[in-house]
């Protein structure tokens, strides 16, 4: 076997071994030390020149497959596919497949369901993120900056044969990561506490529902000082289980051997909603945030879509979509009745695309979209 220095490097990284620099002498090498391995360590010369050094590779390769309980040729396939700071077989993955209906095309799904599938679950990365971090019943902002390392790392894979498939998977171990001496969801890898926080939390919500107790589990939630589920991954799963398409959704982990699975979670475990469940997850995602008032004054957002109808030739009124930004939510989805001239101003600022909108009114909470009941005023703001 081949496998290049920066290939055998990575592999080791990946695995939570480190470097503390070359060790000096007339044949300087390259010391790799684990914590979870006290006692063992693995030696490789500083160039992969040198005579020895696919000799030492296969050496260090044959000893990490013994530790792993694995092959050394299953390693050096992971090293020699390994790509720019990620090992194949080194990540934790969310997989949500999506059922179609029999005899639809169970390989595609349409556009919409993907978009809305991607982006709901990066917001799961970031609200397990949270949740791993600092367990609560909402959150205002998920998108810390640790959480944000988190999906910068993340990457999307490709879809598989069957129904609709994707998968979020991110690397089990960073790089700036060592890992402890307790492996249990407290005290591993910012990765594993994620997907081990989205998983209980997916585990919980459906037990919970399958058992009838969904309003119950809402109020310990609200009591409890380290929540299981959040307002907001509850939402993201409604968001999916609500989008029109297939008959259900099936939620389900694949977990990195680098580090031993905690015994609360089951690894080939998996999670389907239908669609008809959409609608209590949404009341408990209400439930478990906190009260919002009306808001009233001016407001700054775009508009995403135009849902008028022709009320005169050539002219349009009624709802749009919008996206406002409030002070205490950030950017809020919202709808608006308009009359004709303020339809004509969301026609224009929708076809320039990036357009901002001044909304003056009155906005009222919704558990998925905000309703203006009132519209003052609805102009393009200018530069």
């Amino acid at each position: 076997m081949t496998v290049s220095l920066a290939a055998i490097d990575l592999l080791l990284t990946s695995r939570g071994w480190s470097s503390d620099g070359d060790a000096g002498g007339s044949l300087p090498v390259r010391l790799y030390r684990n914590r979870l391995y006290p006692g063992r360590q693995f030696t490789l010369p500083v160039s992969s020149i040198a005579p020895d050094f696919q000799d030492a590779v296969t050496t260090v390769l044959r000893k990490l497959a013994d530790l792993e309980h694995t092959s050394p040729s299953q390693l050096a396939r992971e090293a020699e596919l390994a790509g720019p700071d990620h090992v194949p077989d080194s990540d934790d993955a969310l997989v949500l497949r999506i059922v179609r209906p029999s005899g639809e095309n169970e390989e595609a799904i349409p556009l919409s369901m993907a978009r809305i599938a991607v982006e709901e679950a990066e917001t799961l990365l970031l609200v397990g993120g949270r949740l791993a971090e600092a367990p609560a019943s909402h959150y205002k902002r998920v998108d810390t900056r640790a959480t944000q390392a988190l999906v910068e790392r993340a990457v999307f894979n490709h879809t598989r044969r069957g129904s609709f498939v994707l998968s979020v998977s991110c690397p089990v171990v960073a790089k700036w990561e060592q890992l402890g001496l307790d492996i249990d969801l407290g005290s591993t890898t910012q990765t594993r506490r994620t997907f081990g926080a989205i998983y209980s939390g997916i585990e919980e919500l459906r037990g919970a529902m399958d058992e009838g107790r969904l309003d119950e589990l809402t109020q310990d939630t609200l009591s409890s000082d380290r929540p299981v589920i959040a307002a907001n991954l509850v939402e993201c799963i409604a968001n999916i289980v609500s989008a029109p398409v297939g008959e259900l959704v099936a939620f389900a982990f694949e977990w990195s051997g680098v580090i031993p699975l905690s015994s609360k979670i089951r690894a080939s475990s998996s999670f389907s909603f239908v669609p008809d469940e959409a609608k209590p997850l949404y009341a408990a995602a209400a439930k478990l945030r906190p009260l919002d008032e009306r808001l009233s004054g001016r407001f700054v957002g775009t508009v995403e879509a135009l849902r008028g109808d022709l009320v005169d030739p050539g002219q349009r009124a009624g709802w749009v979509e919008l996206l406002v930004h409030l002070p205490t939510r950030g950017w809020t989805r919202a709808s608006a009745e308009l009359n004709r001239d303020q339809y004509m101003h969301a026609d224009k600022a929708h076809i320039a695309g990036s357009q901002f909108v001044s909304i003056v009114g009155t906005l009222e909470p919704r558990p998925r979209v905000w309703q203006f009941i009132t519209v003052e005023g609805f102009e393009l703001v200018t530069p």
